[in-house]
């Protein structure tokens, strides 16, 4: 029993001299030091003060303050992941903050800047696209929902010329069904891009090539009403009566069973 209370008296005298070794500035220092670091883009710098500050004064009034301006630290520093964590967790916490559209415009916007080429993952590129739209959704009419507006339509251009790149693929070696497959979801998931109207226009081509002279004509009026052929147009101009018909067609067949082969 002795033996124990040697022990633990030692222990707990070994956590203090190690408090002690670990000299934590005051409150105000901190915060202050964090908030003249960001100003003068020292991020990586402005992140620590302001880590340590939630650390150590965690109940502090200003601490909302500081978990949002190590988000802006983060995000201002390029640090994706960090910053799309940090305003996560305070969107999480704080869901009725004034500022919270802005957050939630930050984190699309920090997976908008990972997207990467055609050919590579489009994780970053589909975060970006559900967080613009819920954006867009959940705070109708606001300021950052009109910036999220604009962004919503280069992350959907990517996503359609994904789509685009992958009919091209399978076109170009002659698989009609697979690239037709392709060009039917571009125009589902992205109708009014100019990367659907360019599907439409590769299509053309293959059906002119293979002899396919309905489809040609077809896909040759749905890329001439289309509204990105339309110069007026705008983001919400409706589908043109020929690429309605095309899509449904295309859609049709990928719904429709495949007659039976006969012997």
């Amino acid at each position: 029993m002795r033996f124990g209370r040697v022990v633990g008296a030692a222990s707990c005298l070994l956590i203090l001299a190690c408090e002690a070794t670990v000299n934590v500035p005051p409150a105000n220092e901190l915060y202050e030091k964090a908030v003249s670091d960001q100003k003068d883009e020292s991020y990586s710098l402005a992140v620590e003060q302001y880590r340590m500050f939630l650390d150590h004064y965690p109940l502090d009034p200003r601490s909302k303050d500081a978990e949002l301006r190590l988000a802006d630290s983060y995000f201002a520093d390029e640090a994706w992941p960090e910053a799309i964590v940090a305003y996560a967790n305070f969107q999480r916490m704080h869901p009725t903050h004034h500022d919270i559209d802005r957050v939630e415009f930050r984190i699309a916007a920090a997976y908008e800047a990972q997207i990467d080429t055609l050919d590579r993952d489009l994780g970053a590129a589909q975060n970006a696209h559900q967080r613009y739209h819920s954006l867009v959704l959940r705070h109708a009419g606001s300021p950052a929902a009109q910036e999220a507006q604009e962004a919503l339509a280069k992350v959907r251009e990517h996503l359609a010329a994904r789509e685009l790149y992958v009919a091209s693929f399978y076109l170009d070696r002659g698989k009609q069904q697979a690239g037709e497959a392709r060009v039917a979801a571009t125009l589902l998931r992205y109708p009014e891009t100019k990367a659907a109207r360019d599907a439409i226009r590769r299509l053309e081509e293959f059906a002119r090539a293979e002899g396919n002279t309905e489809l040609a004509e077809l896909a040759a009026a749905a890329v001439k009403d289309h509204p990105r052929s339309q110069p007026e147009a705008g983001l919400d101009t409706p589908l043109g009566p020929a690429t309605v018909e095309l899509r449904n067609r295309l859609v049709a067949q990928r719904t429709t069973p495949a007659a039976p082969v006969t012997p």
